[in-house]
């Protein structure tokens, strides 16, 4: 009989044994740590560690399935890290998460829960300087000036509103909208468009001015160029007279007469002609001498 008890209670702690064994062998642990992302967030990661010797640990539920989604496994004998980003590293602050999952041979769900406490702030990186990254006028007909490109350099930027000031002493234009914005000048000359921005940055508030945010613009009638007269052509040169004609001087060489046979009358005519010419001759010739004497 003392055999039998014996040989029972040795059954026993053999089933005790090998029930406990098997509870061990299904299970699963859960740790997380966190750090400073370089963007001044808290980056935890959550290390889901299987020590199942042959089968995958399946999740079943999980409170930010966002992180570790259900259905996922995780090998036999193996770990898996799920990483939560872009958490507020402005102040400390405590996380936690709990994953409940089971094996395919034990149907019985099992839950995990890990926690991190962050007991100090993220550093936050200096912002980049918020400037207009471009601000683009044309000049258009009768003096106006439109705005056709505005922007700002840093990233994630929102425009609250914006001061145009157009450079002709007129009144500053506040608008939500910079874009398309026309200004006509009252005369001619050069003007310097300035904006000045005021914006939101990742929810601070950001004022943008500087060189980048001034434009300058010039207006200038356009002067026809002066009319200039065709010049008058030179007058013609004169003609060449023609020469003139010399006239031939009588000759001094009297033709011969041919004395004509007229007869008694014509001979007496020709010699007292002859004899008065004569006279006249001799007197002219003493007349000379006598003004020499």
């Amino acid at each position: 009989m003392k055999s039998k008890i014996l040989a029972a209670a040795a059954i026993s702690l053999a089933v005790f044994g090998l029930s406990v064994s098997n509870v061990f062998a299904w299970n699963y642990s859960m740790s997380g740590e966190g750090r400073c992302a370089s963007d001044g967030s808290f980056q935890i990661k959550w290390t889901v560690n299987n020590t199942a010797e042959n089968e995958p640990l399946i999740v079943t539920g999980s409170s930010n399935t966002g992180v570790v989604a259900v259905g996922a496994q995780i090998p036999a004998h193996q770990t898996a890290d799920f990483f939560q980003n872009n958490l507020d590293g402005t102040k400390p602050g405590s996380f936690g998460l709990t994953v409940t999952g089971h094996f395919p041979s034990d149907q019985t769900p099992r839950s995990e829960s890990a926690s991190v406490k962050l007991d100090q702030a993220c550093s936050q990186p200096t912002p980049p300087p918020c400037t207009c990254s471009l601000l683009d006028v044309i000049a258009g007909d009768n003096r106006v000036a439109t705005i056709t490109t505005f922007r700002l350099s840093a990233p994630n930027a929102v425009l609250k509103d914006a001061v145009i000031n157009w450079g002709d002493n007129s009144a500053p234009l506040t608008t939500a909208t910079v874009v398309n914005q026309t200004h006509q000048y009252a005369k001619d000359g050069t003007y310097t468009i300035s904006v000045i921005a005021h914006f939101t940055v990742n929810g601070k508030d950001v004022t943008a001015s500087g060189p980048t945010c001034r434009k300058t613009i010039t207006f200038k009638t356009h002067t026809p160029p002066p009319v200039t007269p065709p010049a008058t052509p030179p007058a013609p040169a004169p003609s060449p007279a023609a020469p003139t004609a010399t006239p031939t001087p009588p000759s001094t060489t009297a033709a011969p007469t041919e004395l004509v046979n007229t007869g008694p009358g014509s001979l007496i005519g020709i010699f007292t002609a002859t004899t008065v010419a004569g006279t006249m001759a001799y007197r002219r010739q003493l007349s000379r001498r006598l003004s020499r004497q």
